[in-house]
This record gives C-alpha cells, sequence and structure tokens, in this order.
C-alpha cells in the first residue's frame, strides 16, 4: 500500500481533517508529554537556582558573621593589657591582680558588646584561664572548651584564626582559637578563644525558609550536623549519603525524591545545604494537567466543526479556479468566476486572469526579444577587438623594431605588451609568486632603459616560496614606488632590494631602496593608515606621494587573506626605505 499515493490523492477537505487530528494527537500525546517533562526540569532548575542564591545569601550573612568575630578577636590583640597579664613574672602580685583586673574588664567589655558573643577566654602558658561569659545558666568557656585538642591545632594555623566545633551530646560549641604571640620577640605567650552565641548564627539563615526550602543546615564535610533551621527532624539529611566534590552544587537522593543544593563556607570545611521534595515543585501542576483533560474532549469536538467548515471556505473556491484553468488549458475562454474574495484566493484567481490576458501579448513579443538579444551578443564580440587591436599593434612596433636592428625598442614594447595584458585582466586572482615576480622584470626592464646605470637591481628569492599564491601585481607598484619616490629623486645610483623569504607559517618580501626615504611623521602616519581593518577604514584617494600605490596593496592583502597580513613601512629620510609584506603560505 503506497501511502504516499494516497495522500496525494485524498480531497483538500480530508487532508485538513487528517492534518487536524494529527496535530492534535502530537499536541496532547508527545508535545503534552514532552511539556509536562519540560515543566517539570524548569521548575526544578529554578528550585535550584533558588536555593543556590539562598545559600549565597546565607554564606555571605555567614561571612559576616565569622568577620566580624575575627576583627573583634584581632582588636583583642591590640590591648596592652593581655601582653601585660600574660608577660608578668609575677614578681609584684597588686600590679598582676591589678591587670587581671583590667583584662578582664575588657572581656566583658567585649562580650557584651556583640551578641554574636557568648564568652572570651585568654589562657596563659601556665594554663592559667581569664574569662568573662554570658552563660546566662549555661557552661562556661573554661568547662567547655576542649583546650587540649584546639592549642595543637590554633599552633598549626600559625598566628590566623582557628575554627573549631566540639559536640558535647546534643549541643555543639562554635570556637574561634588563636594563638597570642609576644609582639617583640614573636614567641607563644597564650591562647585567646571565643565561644560563639549559636542562636545569633543560627538566626542569619532560619528567617530564609520557604515554603519550598523548608530544610537549610550547616553540616560539616564528614556529614556532622552543625545547626539545622528545622529542629524537629533531620531525616532530609540522615538519609541522604553526601559526597562533596565542588564547592558548590546539588545532590539528587532518587530513593527519598530529594534534592539537596551545597555551598561550601570559606572559613573551614563547613557546608551549608538545603533540601527539597521533588513532589512540592509539580503538586500545582498536577492539579493543572487534570483540568485540562477535563475540557479536552469537548475542545476536538468544537474544533473539528470549525476545521469542516474552513476546508469547504476554501476548496469551494479553489474547485472554480482549477476549472477555470482547465479551460484556458483547452485553449476555451470559460466565463470568469465572480469568487468577490479579499484574501489570498480572491487574490490567485484575479491575477490568473490578468495572466491570461498577458500571456497572447508575451508570445507575440518572443521573436523580437530573441532579435534584441543577438544584437547585444554581437556588440559585445565587437567590445573585443579594441583589446585585440592593441595587441597587434604593439606586435607590429616590435616587427619593426627588430627590422631596423633596434632590440632596446624591441625588448621595451615586449615587456609593455607583458605589462598592459596583465592590467586590463578583469579578473580578481592569485597568481604563484615566480609569475608576479615575471611581471616586476618586465616593468624593470623598461624602467633599466630610462635610467641606465644609475639602476641597479638585486634579487634574493628563496626557491621554496615561488609557488605562493600573491595578488596579482602585488610587487610592480611598490617597485615603481621605490623608482619613483626614492631613487628617481636622488643624483646617487639606485640600488633596489628584493627578497623573499619564509619563516614559519609565513611569507615575507620585502622591497629595499637607498632612496630619498621619508621623514619619520610620514612614516608612522602611512604604518597607522595600513593598520586600520578594511571595516573600519575610509577609503579615499588623498593626494601622498608614496602613499596611494602601497595602500592599494595593503588593502588587496587584508580583503583577500585578513587584517592580520600586511604592509609595513620603514625609512629614514636621505639614507633607505624598506616595504615589508607579510603573506600566508596557504
Amino acid at each position: 500500500m503506497n501511502i504516499k499515493r494516497i495522500y496525494k490523492d485524498l480531497p483538500i477537505k480530508n487532508k485538513m481533517l487528517l492534518v487536524f487530528y494529527i496535530q492534535i494527537f502530537i499536541t496532547v500525546i508527545f508535545i503534552g508529554g514532552l511539556f509536562y517533562n519540560k515543566i517539570d526540569r524548569v521548575m526544578e532548575e529554578h528550585a535550584i537556582d533558588l536555593s543556590q542564591d539562598t545559600l549565597k545569601i546565607i554564606e555571605t550573612r555567614t561571612s559576616d558573621f565569622t568577620d566580624n568575630v575575627e576583627a573583634i578577636s584581632q582588636d583583642l590583640l591590640y590591648d596592652q593589657e593581655i601582653y601585660d597579664v600574660l608577660l608578668d613574672d609575677r614578681s609584684d602580685k597588686y600590679l598582676y591582680y591589678y591587670s587581671v583586673s583590667n583584662l578582664k574588664n575588657i572581656l566583658r567589655k567585649r562580650t557584651l558588646a556583640f551578641d554574636m558573643i557568648q564568652s572570651i577566654t585568654i589562657v596563659t602558658r601556665g594554663r592559667e584561664f581569664l574569662s568573662y561569659d554570658t552563660n546566662g545558666g549555661r557552661h562556661n568557656i573554661e568547662a567547655l572548651i576542649p583546650y587540649d585538642y584546639i592549642l595543637p591545632l590554633a599552633r598549626k594555623a600559625d598566628g590566623d584564626v582557628l575554627w573549631f566545633i566540639d559536640e558535647v551530646g546534643d549541643e555543639k560549641n562554635v570556637f574561634l582559637a588563636r594563638i597570642i604571640n609576644d609582639r617583640d620577640t614573636y614567641s607563644e605567650i597564650g591562647l585567646m578563644a571565643i565561644l560563639i552565641n549559636t542562636e545569633e548564627l543560627r538566626s542569619t539563615y532560619h528567617e530564609l525558609s520557604s515554603d519550598i526550602l523548608k530544610n537549610i543546615a550547616i553540616i560539616s564535610k564528614d556529614n556532622n550536623i552543625i545547626f539545622n533551621s528545622n529542629i524537629e527532624s533531620n531525616s532530609w539529611l540522615n538519609n541522604s549519603d553526601f559526597n562533596y566534590n565542588d564547592n558548590s552544587g546539588f545532590i539528587r537522593d532518587d530513593d527519598n525524591n530529594l534534592i539537596i543544593s551545597y555551598l561550601k563556607l570559606e572559613i573551614s570545611d563547613w557546608y551549608i545545604v538545603t533540601g527539597f521534595y521533588h513532589d512540592e515543585l509539580t503538586r500545582d501542576f498536577s492539579s493543572l494537567q487534570r483540568w485540562m483533560i477535563t475540557i479536552f474532549i469537548p475542545a476536538i469536538l468544537l474544533l473539528s466543526m470549525l476545521t469542516i467548515m474552513l476546508s469547504m471556505d476554501i476548496v469551494t473556491p479553489m474547485n472554480q479556479i482549477v476549472s477555470r484553468m482547465e479551460s484556458f488549458k483547452k485553449g476555451k475562454r470559460a466565463e470568469k468566476p465572480n469568487l468577490n474574495r479579499g484574501d489570498e484566493l480572491g487574490f490567485l484567481a484575479d491575477n490568473f486572469e490578468e495572466m491570461i490576458d498577458k500571456v497572447d501579448y508575451y508570445m507575440n513579443n518572443v521573436l523580437k526579444e530573441q532579435i534584441l538579444r543577438k544584437e547585444v551578443q554581437i556588440k559585445a564580440l565587437q567590445s573585443q577587438i579594441n583589446p585585440h587591436f592593441l595587441f597587434n599593434t604593439l606586435e607590429s612596433i616590435n616587427w619593426r623594431a627588430q627590422l631596423i636592428d633596434a632590440p632596446d625598442i624591441s625588448e621595451m614594447v615586449t615587456a609593455l605588451s607583458s605589462i598592459i595584458e596583465v592590467n586590463i585582466s578583469k579578473d580578481i586572482k592569485l597568481i604563484p609568486l615566480r609569475e608576479d615576480l615575471e611581471y616586476v622584470k618586465n616593468y624593470l626592464v623598461i624602467m633599466s632603459r630610462r635610467y641606465e646605470e644609475r639602476l641597479k637591481i638585486k634579487w634574493e628569492i628563496n626557491e621554496d616560496v615561488l609557488n605562493i599564491n600573491v595578488p596579482q601585481l602585488l610587487l610592480q607598484p611598490i617597485v615603481e614606488n621605490s623608482i619613483k619616490h626614492g631613487v628617481g629623486k636622488t643624483i646617487k645610483i639606485g640600488y633596489i632590494l628584493i627578497k623573499a623569504y619564509r619563516d614559519k607559517d609565513n611569507v615575507f618580501i620585502e622591497v629595499i631602496d637607498n632612496g630619498a626615504g621619508q621623514p619619520l611623521d610620514k612614516v608612522k602616519a602611512l604604518n597607522e593608515k595600513f593598520s586600520k581593518t578594511t571595516s573600519t577604514r575610509e577609503y579615499t584617494m588623498e593626494n601622498e606621494d608614496c602613499g596611494i600605490g602601497l595602500d592599494n596593496v595593503n588593502q588587496r592583502i587584508k580583503l583577500l587573506f585578513g587584517e592580520k597580513y600586511y604592509i609595513r613601512l620603514e625609512s629614514k629620510e636621505n639614507h633607505y626605505t624598506r616595504v615589508i609584506i607579510k603573506l600566508p603560505i596557504e
């Protein structure tokens, strides 16, 4: 069964109904499924983005919190009273107790001034604790601090702060510790420890909980929970196996339909984590899906009726137009259908009638058009005579010069003929460097007759660059420029050196003369002009002594090979001028 053939033979009305039902099927079954999955992914991505943004806010607040505590500890190191106590040899007991009293007064002021601090202690080398607590009935810092464990860790920090978590039953104590060194000898003289008010730290993120992000916590790298916004339940963390490979990201717990998003804090190996259940994201969308299915069947019936009416409105006038075409095909002029429509079908019918009226006119003028085309071809052939006549004339002069034994004239005419042949070519093409050098040699034949012994040419051309492609007439304008504006403006013997060599993936061609040279400001201006990109520069025909020919070559190089290839000019007035061309190997 040829389904394609059956479809083509169906009436347009049936095709429109078939297409309509296929579209409905694809929309509901295929696109609907994709749409649901897309919505699911988009909502999940937005929830992950929201969680990451929330974690960044918490990270910022936590960093501000810890920075403030670190700043307080740093300020304490500037208090002389600390060093008076720690460095006191206790020879004068009255003076020592006076210093201790002053120190405790400072610790009291600092502790009471900041809600984030529960207590501060200074531990001497003799393990004497000088502290102030706002414990409110809780254990004081001297009973809580694991001094023997913190001290070696603080020493490893080498004067920097150490953040430490100590778990005592269900409670977790957060400490900031740092070694106190003698400001003169930088030797260790004591330990400072600050006990953090965990409720104040928890408040930095507790208010950021939402309907979706109900659970926010700070955990250690080994999955120990430090703080949890949902005090009633830790199940969302206990059921997840965390593997932290990056500083931020998310982990899927497919078994529990849970997504955990995490962000590493800078102060230690702590991670801020938040979790949300996937079902909570799609709860509202599921009810929307049921509502869409409820209205789907009546909508299908209504749309089917509208499709039938639309197909009849299109098929009826199309049948009239087809009947008109069949009559015209048989050479009959049937009555014009009066569609009276302003849509595409009316436009098609009106233009078809206009086409019928014009067909006869066009057919009667075909012969005239063919005659005119022949005349154009003849004129095109005649336009080819002029260059052919010019070359024949030069050949006659060359033949005459040979008859009268004038080899100089013959050589110059031959060289001129080659140059003219290149210049009248209308093709913009690339040619091997060896061919472009031949054009230059033909030009130098003519110039050598003019300047005679005043012009000396030297060639240094490496064989491995002769076959690279270069723009046609690349070197002739540059050599002409060297003769006209270099050698031609001096009375001494002019030397021109033409070099070509390869350097890695580039070819460099240099034309050097010992002529009049150019002023430094003019060389700088020309190089700036040459360096401009072809898309930003203005193309002008300025009356510059040596810029127009070089600029023409430079523009062609950039247009053909790209902006990184160029012409560069070097010159010293009354000494020399060097033109350097950079081209690609490929």
